[in-house]
C-alpha cells in the first residue's frame, strides 16, 4: 500500500509542477519571473552539489560528475540570463 501512496504522491507533485509550468507559459505569472528564474538556478545548484557531495561518500561512483557538473552549469546558466 504505501509504494501505491507514494506513486500517487509523485503523480500530483508532477501534476501540479506541469500546472504552474503551463500557467508560467501562457504569461499568468508574469510577475513573478524573476523569483522563479532565482528558484529553479538555486534547485538546479542544489541537485547539482547533492550529486557532488555523493561523491566525496562513494568515491566508486565516478560518474556523478557529469550530472553534478551538469546541473551546476545549468543553475549558473539561468541565474545569469
Amino acid at each position: 500500500m504505501s509504494n501505491r501512496l507514494n506513486s500517487a504522491l509523485w503523480g500530483l507533485l508532477l501534476l501540479a509542477l506541469g500546472g504552474l509550468v503551463l500557467l508560467y507559459n501562457f504569461g499568468l505569472l508574469d510577475a513573478y519571473k524573476l523569483m522563479a528564474a532565482y528558484s529553479v538556478s538555486v534547485v538546479l545548484a542544489l541537485v547539482g552539489v547533492a550529486f557532488l557531495v555523493l561523491i566525496v561518500f562513494r568515491q566508486e561512483r565516478w560518474m556523478f560528475v557529469l550530472p553534478g557538473v551538469s546541473f551546476l552549469t545549468l543553475g549558473a546558466v539561468v541565474y545569469l540570463s
